[in-house]
């Protein structure tokens, strides 16, 4: 009995470990079950203007309402004006 515990969390462990760590998928592979994205409306609205340019900044939520996981993947490189985050 303890023997098949042992199993069992092994095997969820590893169920885990695998959905953590996934390889990237190609995007264009037809059975991929792919993220439906939905972003409520913008709050809190406002623009900003400094040094002669003006930004608009606002507060949103974007749901995922697919069956497809959400994966995003991005890398911070260095630029001139700073370090930039790109996806």
């Amino acid at each position: 009995m303890r023997m098949g515990r042992f199993a069992f969390v092994g095997l969820l462990a590893i169920a885990v470990a695998r959905s953590v760590f996934a390889a990237d998928c190609d995007p264009n592979d037809p059975t991929l079950i792919k993220p439906n994205l939905r972003a409520l409306t913008p709050r809190r609205a406002r623009v900003v203007q400094r040094d002669g340019t003006r930004r608009l900044y606002f507060s949103t939520v974007v749901a995922n309402l697919g069956r497809g996981p959400l994966a995003i993947t991005a890398k911070t490189v260095d630029t001139p004006f700073g370090p930039v985050t790109r996806g």
